[in-house]
This record gives structure tokens, C-alpha cells and sequence, in this order.
């Protein structure tokens, strides 16, 4: 099990965090660009020294600062990957890969037995003796995080390592992670401000912002009961805080009403996921019971393949829908154009 407890302080930033992590388990920290992740990366390989705080794996402590206790980089058993590789380039493939084996002074034999693992488990066969600055983003990549996983760390760290990689690259690297990650016992942490690559990465989600974690837990917990607005708008779902009626089965937000599928006492929230709203050119006429009318405010695309769009709508409460790229270039929709939303009541989740 991986704890930490950290504090920060720099100029006008401030970081307080504390997270732990159990063995074989993959946490992916989230947010937009100055919340902090980065920063978090660096106290825990040792980058930066916090003000406060311990890092610990079981019941071993690399950063106790109450006790004196402050290890050096070296000492800590943590990988750390760069979204920019960070590569020797001045060495071959071969050459970036046993570096950190060499300095561990470890035999030939054993050096070998690592090197032919990795080599052929991340596709380096062929590249061995090719100088490292010779290589495409992929193919750095690719070494990257081999040159980091052949040292065996107890905790792997990856700072945006999919940012500027295709996504086939990107398909073949989480595999490879997730092989070595149960081989290993691996507890690994990746940053990330791609929500779809924290759902497909992470056993574990963390959403931070201003150097706080706002909420961790599962990706299921994430998915249906997001406890702020902050982190439903970032994730993309649609979170209403109000009240329900007393005798209707209506949910009541200072921005707009909507129908839900029974009375509820209680609730404070609403949500509803964007891929459960549909998109009309004019009213529906449908069984659902939730017709919003309004204005398309922003379209962008959701995925790196560009197959999913998510339409932002001026109604009342404002939504958000996710469609197919070809379900949206059917409709022929642009920014500015009046549209209506619709929602079964039963697709409204109150909690």
C-alpha cells in the first residue's frame, strides 16, 4: 500500500494532499493544466521537498519530515516517465534501456534476462542499435517507459504519457502497463487531463484542482454520484443541485425544472448522463418526458479519434449531449442553432 500526505507552498500556490493506493492498482489523477498534478508527481519522486507531510509504501518511510526522515531520489523505489521521454540521445535504444541496470550493478546475466523481456514485450527488437533521437514519439515512448519498468520500482509515476502519441501506440502502451502492472504488483499513478483516458487507465480516479483532491474513488463512484458541479462539468456529466417537489415527481434547480420518475424526498442532486440526451431540429414527439428548447453554445469533439462530439445547450437547466460524430453531421447542427433536448425521466438519477 502506497500513503502519502503531503503539503506545499509556493508563492501563491498551495498543495494539500493526502491519497493512498493498494498494490496492483492504478490511480489516475485529473485535472485541468495549474491544478497541481504535475507539481504532485514531483514532491512524491522527490523533485521538490514538501513543506509537511510523509511518503510511505507499507511500512516503510522514504519522506517522514515530523521524524527527520527525507530520502534522496535514488533511494526511493519509484519510476518516473515524462510526457517528453527524457531520453539519452546521444545513446542507442539499447544503450537508453540497461542504462539504469548498469548503475544498479547488477551481473550480465541478469541484465540480459531483463533487456530480452522488455525488448519484446514493447516492441524494441528492431530498434536496438538505432540511435535514440532517430525514433518517432511512439517508438521514445515506447522506451520510456520500458527503460523506467526494467528497473522493477514499487511505484511507477507517468506525467501525461499519452499526450503527443497515436492511438494505436497509446492501445499497445496500456496493455504493456497493465501486463507489468500484475506481474510486478505494480501501484501506479498517471497524470492526465483526459477524462477517457482516466476511465480506461484508472482503477481509481482523483480529481484535483487548486492543489486539492476534490473527489477520489472508483470510476463507478465517479460515474454516478459525483459529489460537486466542478467535477461533473469536468468529467462531462450533467449535475444539478435543487430540491425535488413536495407532491410531484419533479426536481426543482435554481436554473430549470425536470421531470423524474417518482417522487423523491431527500435528493439533492440530479444527474443525468449526456449520452441519455437526444438532439432534435424540432419538438419531439416522443414519451419523453423532458423537452428542454435552446441554443447549441459550443460543439467539440470528446475522443482523440474524433468519433464522439458533446453539444453544450442553452436550455433550461443547460445541457450537455454526447453524439456520434455521424449522428451530428446528419443533423447538420452548428453553434447558434435553436435545437431541442429530450430525456426519459427514468434517465434522471437523484441522490
Amino acid at each position: 500500500m502506497f500513503k502519502c500526505k503531503l503539503g506545499f507552498l509556493r508563492d501563491n500556490f498551495k498543495l494539500d494532499v493526502k491519497l493512498s493506493l493498494p498494490r496492483q492498482k492504478t490511480l489516475a489523477v485529473i485535472g485541468e493544466n495549474g491544478s497541481g498534478k504535475t507539481t504532485l508527481v514531483w514532491l512524491i519522486m522527490g523533485l521538490l521537498k514538501p513543506n509537511t507531510g510523509f511518503i510511505a509504501i507499507d511500512n516503510e518511510f522514504y519522506v517522514d519530515l515530523a521524524r527527520g526522515i527525507y530520502s534522496p531520489i535514488k533511494k526511493r523505489p519509484f519510476g518516473l516517465v515524462f510526457q517528453h521521454y527524457s531520453l539519452f540521445s546521444h545513446l542507442s535504444v539499447r544503450e537508453n534501456l540497461i542504462f539504469g541496470l548498469k548503475r544498479l550493478r547488477l551481473s550480465k546475466k541478469e541484465i540480459e534476462h531483463r533487456s530480452c523481456i522488455f525488448t519484446e514485450r514493447f516492441g524494441l527488437k528492431d530498434l536496438l542499435h538505432r540511435p535514440s533521437s532517430t525514433l518517432s514519439g511512439g517508438q521514445k515512448q515506447r522506451l520510456a517507459i520500458a527503460r523506467t519498468l526494467i528497473l522493477k520500482p514499487k511505484l511507477m509515476l507517468l506525467d501525461e504519457p499519452f499526450a503527443a502519441i497515436d492511438q494505436q501506440t497509446k492501445t499497445e502502451l496500456m496493455s504493456s502497463l497493465n501486463y507489468f502492472r500484475d506481474d510486478m504488483s505494480l501501484m501506479t499513478i498517471i497524470i492526465t487531463h483526459n477524462f477517457l483516458e482516466a476511465l480506461t487507465l484508472g482503477d481509481m480516479i482523483a480529481v484535483m484542482d487548486s492543489g486539492i483532491l476534490l473527489e477520489v474513488g472508483t470510476k463507478e463512484e465517479l460515474l454516478s454520484r459525483p459529489k460537486t458541479e466542478y467535477v461533473a462539468h469536468l468529467i462531462g456529466l450533467n449535475l444539478f443541485k435543487g430540491s425535488p417537489a413536495q407532491n410531484a415527481p419533479i426536481f426543482h434547480t435554481d436554473l430549470g425544472s425536470i421531470v423524474t420518475a417518482g417522487i423523491a424526498k431527500n435528493k439533492h442532486y440530479a444527474l443525468i448522463n449526456p449520452r441519455e440526451i437526444t438532439i432534435h431540429l424540432k419538438r419531439p414527439d416522443s414519451s419523453a418526458l423532458n423537452v428542454l428548447e435552446g441554443y447549441i453554445t459550443n460543439i467539440s469533439p470528446l475522443d482523440h479519434r474524433g468519433e464522439l462530439v458533446r453539444i453544450s445547450i442553452s436550455s433550461s437547466p443547460p445541457v450537455v449531449s454526447e453524439l456520434t460524430t455521424i449522428s451530428a453531421n446528419a443533423l447538420n447542427i452548428t453553434v447558434g442553432q435553436k435545437v431541442f433536448a429530450s430525456f426519459k425521466a427514468a434517465s434522471v438519477n437523484l441522490y
